[in-house]
């Protein structure tokens, strides 16, 4: 492999990326054993600060960071839950020295597999839960979840690493690790969009938040899900250094970092159908067949969704079906529509909701819903 160009180097050390930290980097056999991976003490802080362009040369080794990061890892853990943060996290540095120091931590020794059902990545965790030294920042990401929530041990270890931890981010349906355990009392919190709400069945106390993609209440960090993990994990950044630092490590990962954006998955309407739906329309054996969304798109304010699907029941016996699960959460308007309804949303702003069902040849039907703020 070949060592980088000096305009490229050059580039490099000015985002605060020493050549030693890119997979082209020279391996140099001659050079000087590796520091501890934990310095006992941190290094002390260099008399002057050099030159952006002098920070890494292509075969520096970066000097070891002052906070250990631990991501616990698990089978069944979904793979952008911790692989997101950890491309984030692992390759920031400033002042020529890495801002954290990145380790995995898994349930036991060997091989995990991230299967099922997030086949096709296998992995050998740096520690387990019994020889993991003492985490400064904690990351818990979501996924299968129940291999951290039913084993006794591993909460047991994750109330430890919490309680021991200066910070802990929690990536999407993570948050509900952090809810068993106790640790989302009185927090604002957020997940995965459609758990958002459920966070309240396993923590009373604590309030969902739909429309920030990360919410910090110091110690505790809630992301909501998948890619926000990497917002989470700029976040951590800025906190530990500053803007300055995590968004030239957006700039490097090509990344649109936005972190006063309120968009989330979590805001948009179909949050109200979510709501409403639950685990979905309860329909009688047989009733309906095919089912299939053909549509479903929408924004902040407006949301359609649309199903086909076959039954020989009648029209009016099939909006009936539809009546159980709207009347619980919303109520009845007198808008035309197929099955009109109104409600409003935790702000208190009105909003609509209308079921049209149209008929097809052989028994098919579709059947569409318009949810729209007033």
């Amino acid at each position: 492999m070949h060592a980088p160009s000096p305009v490229l180097a050059a580039a490099l050390a000015a985002l605060g990326l020493g050549a030693a930290s890119c997979a082209f980097a020279p391996v140099t056999p001659a050079a000087a054993p590796a520091p501890a991976r934990f310095a006992a003490t941190p290094p002390a802080a260099p008399t002057a600060t050099p030159p952006v362009a002098a920070q890494a040369s292509p075969t520096e080794r970066p000097e070891p960071a002052d906070k250990r990061l631990g991501i616990l890892v698990f089978p069944g853990v979904q793979v952008i839950d911790f692989t997101g943060p950890y491309e984030v996290l692992t390759g920031a540095f400033a002042n020529g020295r890495r801002v954290f120091d990145v380790v995995t931590v898994g349930l036991s020794p060997g091989e995990l597999d991230t299967s099922p059902p997030f086949a096709g990545l296998h992995m050998r965790p740096d520690f387990t839960l019994d020889d993991c030294p003492r985490l400064d920042v904690l990351v818990v990401p979501g996924g299968e979840i129940d291999a951290v929530s039913d084993d006794p041990r591993a909460m047991a270890w994750l109330a430890k690493a919490v309680g021991e931890a200066e910070c802990v981010m929690s990536v999407c349906n993570g948050a509900f690790l952090l809810a068993k355990g106790g640790h989302l009392k009185n927090q604002r919190a957020t997940t995965f969009y459609w758990f958002i709400d459920e966070l309240k069945d396993d923590e009373p106390t604590c309030t969902p938040v739909h429309d920030e993609r990360f919410v910090d209440n110091g110690k505790i960090i809630t992301t909501a899900g998948l890619t926000s993990g990497i917002d989470g994990a700029l976040h951590l950044i800025e906190r530990y250094t500053d803007h300055f630092t995590a968004e030239q490590r957006a700039f490097g990962l090509e990344y649109h970092w936005q972190p006063e954006s309120r968009w989330t998955r979590g805001n948009l309407a179909d949050r109200h159908y979510i709501t409403m739906v639950g685990a979905g329309f309860d329909f009688p054996d047989g009733a309906v067949r095919d089912w299939r969304t053909v549509e479903n798109t929408g924004d902040e304010d407006h949301w359609t969704k649309r199903w086909t699907f076959r039954s020989e029941l009648p029209r009016a016996e099939l909006l009936a079906l539809l009546e159980p699960k709207a009347r619980a959460a919303w109520r009845r308007s007198a808008a035309p529509a197929d099955s009109a309804w109104e409600f409003e949303d935790g702000k208190g702003a009105p909003w609509t909701a209308a079921f049209t069902l149209v008929a097809g040849p052989d028994a098919s039907w579709t059947l569409a819903l318009d949810i729209d703020r007033r």
